[in-house]
């Protein structure tokens, strides 16, 4: 369904058809691939709404990719003290996540492993630039 997101302006559709969740989740894989492609202006731009919208709606998961997202744009572009925060958030709502009834293993998912790796790594490095 979030195909439909990486043409331009699809994930506001997705949002009209009334699933807000799926349209943040799409809007923020965009934004995934905006930072690939080094387009970090754009990236940023759009989780920040994604972030907006997230927190409103109490997307605790979702925030959290959202804040690693954000963390790893701003490490990638060398604003090493604007991400170690978003480490941190990530780190904190994670831990959070993990703390529900049945939710004890949730850091096994390959995904939020790796998330939750990352976050550890970077939260806790002094330097936060890219690596040349």
């Amino acid at each position: 369904m979030c195909t439909a997101s990486f043409e331009q302006g699809g994930y506001q559709q997705t949002e009209k058809v009334g699933s807000k969740y799926l349209s943040i989740e799409c809007s923020t894989y965009v934004s995934e691939a905006l930072i690939r492609s080094k387009d970090y202006t754009n990236a940023r731009q759009r989780l920040e709404l994604d972030l907006a919208q997230s927190e409103k709606l109490g997307l605790r998961m979702q925030t959290a990719r959202i804040h690693y997202l954000l963390g790893t744009l701003l490490r990638l572009n060398g604003n090493a003290r604007e991400a170690a925060p978003h480490y941190t958030i990530t780190l904190r709502l994670l831990s959070d996540i993990q703390k529900g009834s049945g939710a004890e293993h949730i850091i096994d998912r390959p995904d939020l492993h790796d998330i939750y790796a990352e976050s550890a790594r970077w939260a806790s490095q002094r330097d936060l630039s890219p690596m040349h």
